[in-house]
């Protein structure tokens, strides 16, 4: 039932056993529940079970937000990503034009794309996200 591109929540436990893996992600889990089983000698099997789904959840939560942002990035043309990565990294809109040989007002049109398809409200949002996406910061100057 693996979809190539889909991540799946990693064991479940029937009355028997655990059903067989889903995805790559059930021997992190397995790994975890088996350090986690040793170091707690006399601790409940079912409380770490449960605590390692909601760690197994909350990483796949994770995995999809950077893989929406990736999306959104990815949907940038390489002049909105240009003038994305010099907006981040601190220049303003003329700086940006000088740095790309373009008028201040093409910048704003520009970055105006970029805030829309990113989905950023704002400029500290932008550059939350392209921390999130590990965009390497542009050169100044």
């Amino acid at each position: 039932m693996d979809r190539p591109g889909i991540r799946y929540p990693s064991q479940a436990l029937n009355g028997v056993g655990f059903l067989p893996p889903c995805s790559f992600s059930s021997k992190i889990f397995f790994d975890a529940l088996l350090s986690d089983a040793q170091s707690a000698k006399q601790g409940n099997f079912r409380t770490i079970i449960v605590v390692e789904l909601e760690r197994s959840h909350t990483t796949l939560g994770r995995e999809a937000e950077i893989q929406a942002l990736r999306d959104c990035h990815a949907s940038l043309t390489s002049r909105e990503r240009e003038v994305m990565a010099l907006v981040v990294s601190g220049l303003l809109n003329k700086q940006v034009g000088g740095e790309l040989g373009i008028s201040e007002i093409t910048v704003k049109a520009h970055r105006g794309q970029v805030m829309k398809k990113m989905k950023a409200d704002s400029l500290a949002d932008l550059v939350r996200m392209a921390a999130r996406l590990r965009l390497a910061a542009a050169p100044k100057g």
